[in-house]
């Protein structure tokens, strides 16, 4: 059985144009971090701008095409009417929900069934069921062949899922692992496992946007990754299938697939610094003025403690800003429950 090492994957696996991007992303989000408090509304736009691209795009990828108006209606909350429809309002409805708060989405193979359920627009009450076949039919120089679904068969594919999920989520708790370059292995290993009959691919690429959330890379909330794997279809497809090499076999070359993301986050940041680096900066932003107020501040506060401090502020700015906080590392939550405070690392 194939073994999965997500914290152990020697340097010997990526190519050096891996690492140089790895290390432009470092560079690219620490500017944007630095910047972004001063832009909160042009911010806020380009947001709702993402949330409508990565949507369209991935229904788009997977041949869903609907109107956009009525994606707009559905990202608002318009009540789907077909199975395609609860597609895209599932897809934007999880999108939402881990932008929000990431942690609320364990890494597992409970989640990934549970997102998938809603990917596919399964009736309510209805669950999704791991792979059932092993074989698929597929044109390959003008005949319909059978073609194995995977390299592994339909009834190991939770053993696998499992295996991998467990292997990320421990390397991911480990603060200097370097979670970049983990997420497109994984998303690679996911796309071979197979888990699903349908949706894998889709899946695979909004689990990734998951990962890239809990990392603190959350330019795809601004920029959508979704409309740039769109745009270079060819590349990404081409990059996907030049891993597959004994991939059964502890052989796998993820490369390229690693350099083909890498490059897509690395536009993304790119595009989201050119629209915000030559704007005029605006006054402080409310998100931005909890920030300030742990600059210069070494004590931990609580919730009710920032609210009263910051009277203009809602209380839900207050607890969207200290998640993000959080998530990002600036600040460190201590306690639990209602004595639960607050302080800058």
């Amino acid at each position: 059985m194939k073994s999965f090492t997500y914290a152990a994957m020697p340097a010997s696996a990526y190519s050096e144009e891996c690492w140089r991007l790895h290390q432009t992303l470092h560079e690219s989000k620490g500017r944007f971090c630095a910047l972004r408090g001063q832009h909160a509304e042009q911010l806020a736009k380009l947001e709702t701008q993402a949330l409508f691209d990565n949507v369209d795009a991935s229904a788009r990828i997977d041949g869903i095409c609907v109107d956009p108006s009525r994606i707009r209606q559905l990202i608002d909350g318009a009540e789907p009417a077909s199975a395609r429809e609860r597609q895209i309002a599932g897809y934007a409805r999880t999108l939402k929900a881990f932008q929000k708060d990431p942690d609320r989405f364990p890494i597992d193979a409970a989640t990934f069934l549970a997102m998938h359920t809603v990917l596919v627009g399964a009736p309510s009450g209805k669950k999704s069921a791991y792979r059932q076949k092993d074989y698929v039919n597929m044109m390959m120089d003008g005949k319909v062949q059978r073609v194995p679904a995977s390299p592994i068969l339909a009834f190991e594919t939770p053993l696998y899922l499992g295996s991998a999920c467990d292997n990320l989520a421990g390397a991911f708790a480990d603060a200097a692992s370097r979670k970049l370059v983990m997420i497109p292995t994984f998303a690679v290993d996911v796309m071979y496992i197979k888990p699903f009959d349908e949706g894998t691919g889709r899946l695979a690429r909004l689990f990734s946007l998951l990962l890239m959330e809990k990392a603190g890379f959350d330019v795809g909330r601004y920029v959508s990754i979704d409309r740039l794997c769109e745009r270079h279809a060819a590349a990404y497809y081409e990059a996907l299938n030049a891993c597959l090499g004994s991939w059964d076999a502890q052989e796998c070359d993820y490369s390229p697939f690693v350099e083909l993301w890498l490059s897509l986050v690395s536009e993304a940041y790119r595009t989201l610094l050119a629209a915000i680096e030559n704007a005029p900066a605006g006054a402080p932003s409310k998100a931005q003025q909890v920030r300030d107020l742990f600059a210069f501040r070494s004590s931990p506060m609580t919730k009710a403690q920032v609210v009263a401090a910051l009277s203009e502020v809602s209380l839900s700015t207050v607890e969207n800003a200290l998640h993000a906080l959080v998530r990002e590392g600036y600040l460190e939550k201590i306690g639990a429950g209602r004595s639960t405070a607050y302080r800058r690392k």
